[in-house]
């Protein structure tokens, strides 16, 4: 094991150790690629130092960075957690293969992990526009963002924490499931392409351009709006606003159309052949 005091380097940075890599001073490598290698032992470097690029050899089993500035991740691998504390803009150059759980703290700052080869298992993350890449399933945990969030994955999408979205949300996910269902979830807007979409929204929701091969379920605390195209022909699409209004006036192609509960007002417009299953409003219709 090896574990570095303060230091500076303003070329390349190479450790490799036998064990576990660990830091008790600043590290300063801005600019520069930090190449590390613990074998399959732990990274842990958490005392705010200022990496240019970070790039870890081999499979780590955690891996734990705090760097007071922006970061980029080159490629990296872990059996277990990835944790990332990042001061500045985060993003990554190479692809990202986490088997544990990945958190990342990055409020006020970007965060682009988009290598279209990244494999997390499950992810949560802080920040300001936040853009996140995955080949397989993705499975968000607790995620905070004040501006945009935007997942692709090549599997189905899930939480499993809360997702709070200052901004516009879009969910690029065709052929799979996107079952968001938690709660607490606070979406400004979203948008979603997949097979199966399950949406729960704590407050008001606004639905942006929308396809859903699949049932398509939306679950609200407040009005249910649309922004955008909602696509769900031939298709069951089951909204529960509360005693809410639902006003979706944006020419949409629904199949049927199933109100649960008694909302205020419904307001619909549909592009083609429409079904209304159980409908009941206090308002107008």
């Amino acid at each position: 094991a090896i574990d570095l005091g303060t230091t500076t380097a303003t070329g390349a940075l190479s450790v490799t150790a036998g064990g576990a890599i660990t830091d008790s001073g600043v590290i300063s490598n801005n600019g520069q690629t930090a190449t590390l290698n613990a074998g399959a032992n732990a990274i842990t470097l958490d005392q705010s130092s200022d990496f240019g690029t970070l790039d870890v050899d081999g499979s780590v089993t955690n891996l734990s960075v705090t760097d007071s500035d922006d970061l980029i991740l080159a490629a990296v691998t872990t059996s277990g957690t990835l944790q990332v504390t990042a001061g500045g803009a985060l993003s990554d150059s190479g692809t990202i293969v986490a088997g544990g759980a990945t958190t990342i703290s990055n409020a006020g700052n970007t965060v682009v992990l988009d290598d279209a080869s990244n494999n997390f298992a499950a992810i949560g993350v802080t920040g300001s526009n936040v853009t996140l890449v995955d080949t397989n399933a993705i499975d968000l945990a607790a995620t905070t963002t004040s501006g945009t969030l935007q997942v692709t994955a090549g599997g189905a999408v899930s939480d499993s924490g809360t997702i709070v979205a200052g901004g516009a949300t879009t969910i690029s996910n065709a052929g799979n499931t996107v079952i968001l269902n938690d709660a607490s979830n606070d979406f400004a807007s979203i948008g979603v392409t997949g097979s199966v979409v399950t949406l729960v929204d704590t407050n008001a929701i606004d639905l942006g351009t929308t396809t859903a091969t699949g049932a398509l379920s939306v679950t609200a605390g407040g009005a249910i709006t649309d922004s955008g195209v909602i696509t769900n022909n031939g298709q069951t699409a089951t909204l529960n606003a509360g005693a809410n209004a639902i006003t979706l006036d944006q020419s949409s192609d629904f199949g049927t159309l199933d109100v649960d509960g008694s909302v205020t007002n419904l307001s619909v417009t549909d592009s083609d052949d429409l079904i209304l299953a159980a409908v009941t409003t206090s308002g107008t219709l």
